[in-house]
């Protein structure tokens, strides 16, 4: 049996996180910590369902001792028990289920001489907070990846919390531990090439346009679902139907028009990427043409196109500038982000 370590394994806890993205093939956000209870068939009660099993109100002492939940080990089984509490939200159950998930992934409760990780009598205070501290490093790499949320260009509190699922006041305390550390810039090459590869199609990125630079997973596409305030067009094509017309409205990502639609009905974008050239052809007011959704100037004539003019779309110079930092800088350089 080992001894309980004097300082907090942080290296140790956060590859323990990434083993278990690799084994359990964890390639996207949010982490359903769930899941993972249910596959290892760990035994998972609300404190509610304990109360009713063991016939008497907290049985394991959650709100005596002040804590969420409750993870313990008979040599065979892991039984956690957490608090259902209606003030807890959502977010914070799943922090804290992930939290107890480290304690069982990074074998707390096998590896000890001391193994009660519920401030049982045989811990010390000390014991106890580098233990829990093991496991919150765990839980933050596990429900957000630092190099993820960086990859993302995260830099607000209610993004993170939105994206990754997790409580208010753990996105808020997740942001302010990047503005201080700057973990882009501590990023361990062995992480960098293990998120590149097993997050490889959620980091695939979107292809809608802003005036604000933004990088977002292919899939995430709705502001509606992620709360976000803008989404960034890459140069690639939004897809155009035959008459050239938009898919999908460039601008805000509606998609419902009707058969005849010119102008988005959400956010009023004319729907066609055409020249912009204010001379009269052949008793046009435009030069007409429609041109290719990633078009900053007209095909035909060389006007700047309607997308370009309204501010849509990056300048070949920004497309540049970018491609020059990422070759000095390769994958750090992430929309807006602060770090």
């Amino acid at each position: 049996m080992k001894k309980i370590p004097i300082i907090p394994r942080r290296m140790f806890a956060v590859q323990g996180a990434r083993k278990f993205m690799r084994t359990f093939e964890i390639s996207e956000l949010p982490v359903d910590p769930f899941v993972y209870f249910k596959n290892n068939k760990w035994l998972l009660f609300k404190l509610s369902e304990a109360e009713q099993l063991y016939g008497q109100k907290d049985p394991l002492g959650l709100r005596i001792k002040n804590v969420d939940a409750v993870t313990t080990w008979n040599g065979k089984q892991y039984m956690t028990i957490y608090d259902d509490s209606k003030h807890k939200s959502p977010g914070r159950v799943r922090w804290t289920l992930a939290h107890e998930i480290g304690h069982i992934y990074l074998n707390h409760l096998k590896d000890f001489e001391l193994t009660s990780i519920n401030r049982g009598a045989r811990l010390t205070q000390y014991q106890y907070q580098t233990l829990e501290k093991e496991a919150d490093f765990f839980a933050k790499e596990l429900l957000s990846p630092s190099y993820i949320v960086s990859r993302l260009g995260l830099d607000e509190w209610e993004d993170i919390a939105s994206i990754c699922k997790i409580s208010n006041q753990a996105a808020l305390n997740r942001l302010r531990e990047f503005e201080t550390v700057k973990y882009s810039h501590k990023i361990d090459s062995d992480g960098y090439r293990f998120y590149e590869q097993q997050f490889k199609g959620f980091l695939r990125e979107v292809n809608f346009c802003s005036n604000i630079p933004f990088r977002l997973p292919q899939h995430l596409v709705s502001r509606d679902q992620i709360g976000v305030k803008y989404l960034d067009y890459k140069f690639m094509n939004i897809s155009m139907d035959s008459k050239g017309r938009f898919k999908m409205c460039p601008r805000c990502a509606h998609s419902q028009f009707s058969a005849h639609a010119s102008y988005c009905k959400m956010c009023g974008l004319f729907l066609y990427n055409d020249c912009q050239k204010q001379v009269k052809i052949e008793n046009s007011v435009n030069c007409g043409e429609i041109n290719p959704s990633d078009a900053r100037y007209c095909e035909h004539c060389g006007s700047e196109t309607y997308l370009s003019k309204m501010g849509l779309l990056k300048t070949w110079l920004d497309i540049e500038k970018e491609r020059r930092r990422d070759e000095i800088h390769p994958g750090m350089r992430i929309g807006t982000a602060r770090y």
